[in-house]
């Protein structure tokens, strides 16, 4: 009987092959996996350190009295930063224009973060190329005041203009000076639904397009005395609304309050920093809601 045995030596090293490919391929396959979720979590982990870095860099300057943040935005003082920080249990460093604030590594952590704050005065806070104006948002029933003096400047117009985004908001507006004249009034959209017998003594808005506010009024200050302007102080009326503070052409508002840019470093020991920055606006400070009773008192709207 004559046997015939087969060669299957190049079988089983072919299978052998196939079997080593597919576990690199899946080795391959969660190693990158692996790497990826772990880049996600470094990212992550970062972000988070330097959005607490950045934050707490502002905060401590949003605490500080009008008074000592008024001498930090001083831009004609260029040592203010080394003659304040330490007295606002802030951290001054040669070479670094602001105050640094240092938050260290918490138990086995090796990572330290810091922010490095600087302040000013700002008069506009919009986005827009084409007209500068002042932004901010107020709800139904809230009411803002606006510098028409920072103490340095007076705005130089008897007008100013007010736009806002709502069909629904109404404003209420009250300006004084120095010398203790008032000047006062309304306006509503075209589009407001409410009676008009509840906005006897408002006028109606303009209908515009306008850096995305649909709405605008110019309110008169010739009844103040021009060169003692003092303030302007803002109600929405039944709804919220983004407004838009405008100055008149060839005119530019004065200092509307602080501007804050805290830039936040996490500094690992490879020496690689990673930055943030957050822009915060600090108004500046005025009476409430209260006074507005003792303006009331002075005639009938």
């Amino acid at each position: 009987m004559i046997r015939f045995i087969k060669k299957q030596k190049g079988q089983v090293l072919l299978s052998v092959v196939v079997a080593v490919t597919v576990a690199l391929a899946v080795g391959v396959s969660i190693s990158t996996r692996t790497l990826s979720m772990s880049s996600r979590v470094s990212r992550t982990d970062t972000a988070s350190r330097l959005i607490a870095a950045v934050e707490g860099g502002a905060e401590r300057f949003l605490v500080i009295n009008d008074c000592r943040l008024r001498s930090f935005a001083d831009t004609t003082d260029a040592d203010r930063y080394e003659q304040y920080c330490d007295d606002a249990n802030m951290e001054y460093v040669e070479g670094i224009e602001g105050c640094v604030v240092n938050f260290p590594p918490q138990g086995d952590d090796k990572i330290a973060t810091r922010a490095i704050v600087t302040v000013e005065e700002f008069d506009y806070n919009s986005a827009v190329d084409d007209e500068n104006h002042y932004r901010f948002v107020l709800n139904a029933g809230q009411m803002k005041e606006l510098p028409l003096t920072d103490g340095t400047h007076t705005y130089g117009n008897n007008e100013i203009d007010v736009c806002w985004d709502n069909d629904n908001t109404a404003i209420y507006y009250v300006a004084y000076d120095t010398r203790g004249n008032i000047t006062r009034g309304g306006f509503y959209p075209r589009a407001f639904v409410d009676p008009l017998d509840s906005m006897r003594g408002f006028e109606q808005a303009s209908s515009v397009s306008r850096d995305g506010y649909t709405w605008c009024a110019t309110i008169p200050l010739a009844e103040l005395q021009n060169n003692q302007y003092y303030g302007l102080r803002l109600r929405a009326l039944y709804d919220h609304a983004t407004f838009g503070l405008y100055p008149s052409p060839s005119r530019s508002l004065t200092s509307q309050g602080y501007r804050i840019v805290s830039v936040g470093e996490l500094s690992e020991e490879s020496e690689e920093k990673t930055v943030k920055v957050v822009t915060v606006y600090r108004s500046y400070p005025y009476l409430p809601d209260v006074f507005d009773y003792a303006i009331f008192t002075n005639g009938s709207f």
